[in-house]
């Protein structure tokens, strides 16, 4: 398939239309900035820290219910024990 050629200095309406339509029917985003980059990266940086926050915060939960019923069952063998 034979590539077109596009005048990029051209001033008619109709060649500066086809250039843009030949961009628009790439297919292909347009290159990020570096502005942009920088952002996606501290966004995925912010994304990964609430992530690991939750996990924290998880775990922590999690440690505090195993604790308090495992408090739970020693006080309830202790009284079945006393109870004897």
């Amino acid at each position: 398939m034979a590539s077109e050629q596009f005048d990029y200095d051209a001033k008619t309406e109709v060649d500066i239309l086809s250039v843009a339509d030949a961009i628009r029917s790439s297919h292909r985003l347009a290159p990020l900035t570096d502005e942009a980059r920088e952002l996606r990266r501290l966004e995925y940086e912010s994304y990964r820290w609430e992530c690991r926050q939750r996990g924290e915060q998880r775990a922590f939960e999690y440690r505090e219910r195993q604790a308090e019923a495992e408090a739970i069952a020693r006080a309830e063998h202790a009284a079945d024990n006393s109870g004897s």
